[in-house]
């Protein structure tokens, strides 16, 4: 456990003993329920959870007003079916559990720096929050399984600079999921990497596309904004 912020809460909860950059494996690998807050001596100055992994029945996860955490990786965290994250204010990159078949509710609220979110290795989410994150512009949700959420798990809210949402139908997901008007520029694709390009199909035409300079490869699409002017 490298981070001595992380420690030192380990210590104060009784998890270990001695600040050394490690911990028992044996003392924290039947933790169900972890919840990290504040600064000083709560671990909030953590700036990585280095160490988590080995936090094999880690069941529910929370962590808030932690604004120096850069990296949070979960993705050995097998048992994991609830991660809550509140007002972390560092420019954060997340790792959710590889395919896990337990991980199945996420919330998340004022993460100021954050930029995109993905599930495509969550097949089992089930109930989703997202709130009032500024930067936020993507979040892919397809992930094989999304009539998994319904109407009443589905939540985005006040995220004004999210676009594309991928999902695996933009037809289930119109009929049953609704994106507030808070969120003015958010809507449902089946492939956000296509977004800002025009399909063209026929060959010739796209050629001709590219001899009047507004393309430059024979792809069947063409950069939206090169023909919109």
């Amino acid at each position: 456990v490298p981070d001595d912020a992380f420690e030192d809460f380990l210590i104060i909860r009784g998890f270990d003993d001695v600040m050394d950059d490690y911990v028992l494996t044996s003392n924290i690998e039947n933790i169900e329920t972890l919840q990290i807050s504040g600064d000083g001596g709560h671990g909030g100055a953590a700036k990585n959870l280095i160490g988590i992994e080995d936090f094999v029945s880690l069941e529910r996860l929370s962590l808030s007003e932690m604004h120096q955490l850069t990296d949070l990786d979960l993705s050995k965290n097998m048992s994991l079916k609830s991660l809550n994250l509140g007002e972390l204010f560092g420019q954060i990159s997340i790792s959710f559990p590889e395919n896990s078949t337990e991980f199945s509710t996420f919330y998340c609220y004022t993460l100021s720096k954050l930029e995109e979110l993905d599930f495509s290795n969550c097949p089992n989410l089930e109930k989703i929050e997202i709130q009032d994150n500024y930067k936020l512009v993507s979040i892919n949700l397809q992930n094989g399984n999304n009539t998994l959420i319904g109407t009443n798990d589905f939540h985005i809210d006040e995220n004004p600079n999210l676009t594309c949402i991928q999902v695996d139908n933009v037809a289930y997901s119109t009929a049953n999921w609704i994106i507030r008007n808070d969120n003015p520029n958010a809507y449902f694709s089946e492939d956000c990497s296509l977004e800002g390009l025009t399909y063209v199909p026929d060959d010739n035409f796209e050629q001709a596309l590219i001899d009047l300079g507004y393309d430059d490869v024979l792809d069947d699409y063409v950069v939206t904004d090169n023909i919109n002017i």
